[in-house]
């Protein structure tokens, strides 16, 4: 049988040719991270939702304001990314988040998630997530959040936070210790926040738009006009169409042909982008639109409120670094939590928090271990409204949202699952965040509910055991039992103001997690 007729013969071709390719460029510099980032410019360049008041940079640079109708939070959209014959390379979602009063600014948070699939296949393991704040007048982005876990048998984590002043015409990049700053024109967007321009303004027929967009720190022009109308057939259904050529002019050999539905909406239906490693393809497979709980939680008595008002401990930019022993093998991994912002969401205080942890060195050898908990919470009682893990354990990976309504007594997960809560029911992020506000003497405890990494609910037991000292710090030593009085995890917590975990155990069937604060920091 010829290779033209054995499409696993062909597929093997393909991948060499491509595997050639990139070497060449890996002896020109660039290599599989430059031929990633190119890829994942062209995957994110469907990411986005709608805005309001949008602002966006005519053909000669400048900005005029256009109304319209104000973003609808919970806009979750997922497409499935194709790549030559490889049916499905990867997978992207957007997530438009609640209106809310963020770092100071009225704005709307957008989430792109972009994930490959079937272990990386050429590019490696990518599980990159990109948090945009756009203001909520404006539609311009002012804040970016990019957690970018990538690499092939070492996968790389990065965390880069990007300042925008639109005003003062400047980006201040933070990526660890290291600190930029750029000039950058007014009116630059970031990927997601492109779209807010394409779906609520795409170019006239017959005229040409362009965009300043910031990627990759530098500013990228991106050409945008419309080529054709049609129905288009897709997965989903049949739908009246408008296809838009995107041509980011730095590479210019990435032209990109986005279709959206030709009415309202305007939603993503494909993306055909064609490259020297072959055709990319992302088509939508869903899309849902669910409004996160924002009830006000009921008074919760003494058995499950923080003791100590959170406001009094817990400060915007805190980041608690810790690590991971195993028995006699010491450093295996590194976790760590931290208070990212706080801010209104649906009229109510709220806090957003955010813990990841990972293995490290030798232990990788045995499990590559990636999870990351972000949490929105109730500033006042610590309760979770909205919840989002993300576990990649071996060759496991699991991601699910939670949205939390306190007054119906549920939890809805994104897969459409409801499931039945009891009043204050917490997270894991929520949970590490009251144990430090409940303030325990020995001898006290308290019944907390919990909705755990699997989404089952159960109830623990916290109490106090014990004053000790931990490197000559005074602390409670607390233990945390499940509905059998098993001991599932104990924790050191200073007495002081700041009650911070000095360390603390979890018990596992391969045996007890020692956790050690190693850092305190603040953002």
């Amino acid at each position: 049988m010829t290779d033209e007729n054995n499409p696993m013969r062909r597929v093997k071709k393909e991948r060499s040719i491509v595997i050639g390719e990139l070497c060449r460029n890996r002896r020109r510099g660039n290599g599989i991270r430059t031929a990633a980032m190119v890829i994942l410019f062209i995957l994110m360049v469907i990411g986005g939702s709608t805005s309001q008041d949008a602002q966006t940079p005519s053909a000669r640079g400048t900005s005029r304001n256009v109304r319209f109708r104000p973003l609808t939070p919970g806009e979750r959209l997922v497409f499935n990314v194709s790549w030559s014959n490889v049916p499905s390379a990867a997978r992207l979602e957007i997530e438009t988040s609640a209106r809310g009063t963020f770092y100071g600014e009225e704005s709307y948070g957008l989430k792109t998630r972009v994930q490959t699939l079937n272990g990386g296949w050429l590019l490696g393991d990518i599980d990159n997530l990109y948090s945009t704040y756009v203001g909520a007048a404006s539609g311009l982005p002012f804040r970016l959040i990019n957690w970018l876990r990538q690499g092939r048998g070492e996968v790389r984590q990065i965390e880069e936070t990007i300042r925008i002043d639109q005003t003062g015409q400047t980006a201040s990049l933070s990526t660890g210790s290291a600190r930029e700053q750029m000039t950058i024109p007014t009116g630059t967007l970031d990927l997601p926040s492109l779209l807010l321009a394409l779906r609520r303004q795409p170019p006239q027929d017959g005229g040409r738009t362009r965009y300043q967009v910031l990627f990759n720190r530098q500013v990228i022009l991106i050409e945008a006009d419309v080529v054709q109308r049609r129905r288009l057939e897709t997965s989903l259904g049949s739908f009246n169409s408008l296809c838009i050529r995107l041509l980011p002019r730095k590479y210019s050999q990435f032209q990109t042909m986005l279709w959206l539905t030709d009415d309202e909406e305007r939603t993503p239906l494909l993306i055909r982008a064609g490259s020297p490693l072959g055709e990319l393809r992302a088509e939508l497979t869903s899309s849902t639109s669910t409004r996160p709980g924002g009830a006000e939680p009921p008074s919760l008595g003494p058995n499950s409120m923080a003791s100590v008002a959170p406001s009094d401990i817990f400060k915007v930019g805190e980041r608690l670094g810790y690590e991971i022993s195993w028995g006699n093998f010491i450093n295996i991994g590194r976790a760590s939590f931290e208070i990212r912002q706080q801010g209104v969401l649906n009229n109510q205080p709220v806090i957003e928090l955010h813990g990841e942890a990972s293995s490290i060195g030798v232990a990788r050898a045995l499990l590559t271990v990636n999870d990351q908990i972000s949490s929105v919470v109730d500033a006042r009682q610590l309760t979770p409204l909205r919840s989002e893990i993300s576990l990649r354990e071996g060759r496991r990976s699991k991601f699910d949202v939670a949205t939390f309504n306190s007054s119906a007594g549920t939890a809805s997960l994104s897969n459409g699952t409801v499931i039945r809560l009891q009043p204050g029911t917490l997270d894991l992020l929520s949970l590490f965040y009251n144990l430090r506000a409940l303030n325990l003497k020995p001898g006290e405890s308290r019944i907390l509910n919990l909705l755990n990494a699997n989404h089952r609910p159960q109830t623990i037991t916290v109490r106090g055991a014990s004053t000790e000292s931990v490197d000559g710090r005074s602390t409670t030593r607390i233990e945390i039992l499940n509905g059998e009085n098993a001991l599932l995890a104990t924790g050191w917590i200073t007495t002081d103001q700041q009650r911070l975990p000095l360390k603390f155990t979890s018990r596992l069937p391969i045996g007890e997690l020692l956790f050690k604060l190693v850092s305190v920091g603040n953002n």
